[in-house]
């Protein structure tokens, strides 16, 4: 896919701003440096109207176009991940135990790109553009907000919406893209297993809830595997679990927390379901207090729109990486799709020339090559002025 010549003046600003938004990375909900940022740069841009917001984070802009054509969306996640940067790189995190391990910084600084070229283009831009800079992706929490504080509903109303997500699996200058399902929905779960507690060496007298919590579990992966139809992909898996003080003390709490995750509703009510009777029973058999819990509202699996991936796959050209497979993590995006069509792709990543931009997402290593951010504000350019060599000229 050729990059047209005033798409690429724009990369030491992608660079510029991807830098100082990966130096000063913040947590899901804490975005207050970075939104402050966005609204910096915004401010300075003519024609961009930022729109009013009861949240402290996260950003919401519109771009009026001068000529007739689509009102459209594009979403960038702004925030980073509790985890401790070991990419050694000279514009590293000065946060201690945050990062921008999943690339949201290269997100927010091709929303920003894309912001900066419509305020030099928007004498011909067509149509109306909303740029939503949204926090909170990473709790899956902050779509919900966005949506709440009606970034979907104000005049001009969006048409469609787009995001992407930088994908290490993709070399850069590539651009993974499927139709349908493209996303996992994720729920989070948690047990809580409960007793009086006792002596290690009398465990006849009470409930043991670490082994109860054990054959819960395990009973619990066998249940969803049985109850869900095996033709519809499904995972449970639990992360952490904790309680307990001593080796010789049988503890009065045990708790699990993890998450599961399909591409189909119906597996989702099922695996739901059969979380809460696999604990009900348990109970009975083992004696003790079980309690299921499904902390916060979850998110469904993502959908990419089968008209607008028509569109892009021909806007992509040679760039174009076919996915045979959806991906298993999850999305918040999945929410902007759930009010109207939506597309998200995969913005290839990875280099040839550096081992590590080959690491997965969330890996504290891990590097992102930079000249991607180009090919995806390239995609944007097409998305809204067409499939033309230069500018908004038709």
């Amino acid at each position: 896919m050729e990059i047209s010549k005033d798409v690429r003046v724009y990369m030491n600003l992608l660079r510029d701003d991807r830098r100082y938004l990966h130096a000063h990375a913040e947590l899901s909900g804490q975005e207050h440096g970075t939104t402050a940022y966005i609204r910096t740069v915004l401010e300075q841009l003519p024609g961009i109207e930022s729109a009013p917001l009861s949240s402290e984070t996260g950003v919401l802009a519109l771009v009026r176009g001068s000529r007739p054509g689509r009102t459209l969306a594009f979403r960038a996640d702004i925030d980073a991940l509790p985890m401790e940067e070991e990419s050694g790189l000279p514009f590293a995190s000065l946060t201690s135990g945050v990062c921008h391990s999943c690339g949201h910084d290269l997100h927010t600084a091709i929303l920003l790109g894309l912001a900066r070229y419509l305020s030099d283009h928007r004498e011909d831009l067509p149509g109306n553009i909303w740029l939503i800079f949204q926090p909170a992706e990473e709790t899956l929490c902050g779509a919900r907000q966005m949506i709440a504080e009606g970034c979907l509903a104000r005049d001009p109303k969006p048409e469609a919406v787009f995001g992407l997500h930088c994908d290490p699996l993709f070399p850069a200058g590539r651009v993974g893209l499927i139709s349908g399902s493209a996303n996992a929905s994720c729920d989070k779960v948690r047990l809580i297993v409960k007793s009086a507690g006792g002596h290690g060496a009398k465990s006849h007298l009470c409930c043991d809830t670490v082994l109860t919590m054990a054959e819960l579990i395990t009973t619990l992966h066998a249940a969803a595997t049985h109850d869900n139809n095996y033709m519809l992909p499904a995972t449970l898996t639990f992360g952490r679990i904790s309680g307990g003080q001593a080796d010789n003390v049988i503890p009065k709490e045990v708790v699990a927390e993890g998450t599961f995750r399909t591409f189909y509703p119906e597996s989702r009510r099922t695996i739901r379901e059969s979380i809460r009777r696999a604990a009900e029973g348990m109970a009975k058999t083992m004696n003790g207090e079980i309690r299921a819990e499904f902390p916060g509202e979850g998110v469904p699996s993502t959908y990419n729109d089968p008209v607008l991936f028509e569109e892009v796959r021909a806007l992509l050209e040679d760039a174009l990486v076919p996915m045979a497979l959806p991906s298993s993590g999850s999305e918040d995006f999945a929410l902007y799709q759930e009010q109207l069509p939506g597309l998200q792709v995969r913005l290839g990543t990875n280099s040839e020339t550096d081992p590590a931009t080959k690491l997965s997402l969330h890996n504290p290593g891990i590097h992102f090559e930079e000249g991607a951010m180009l090919f995806a504000l390239e995609l944007y350019r097409r998305i809204i002025y067409g499939n033309t060599k230069q500018g908004g000229k038709r």
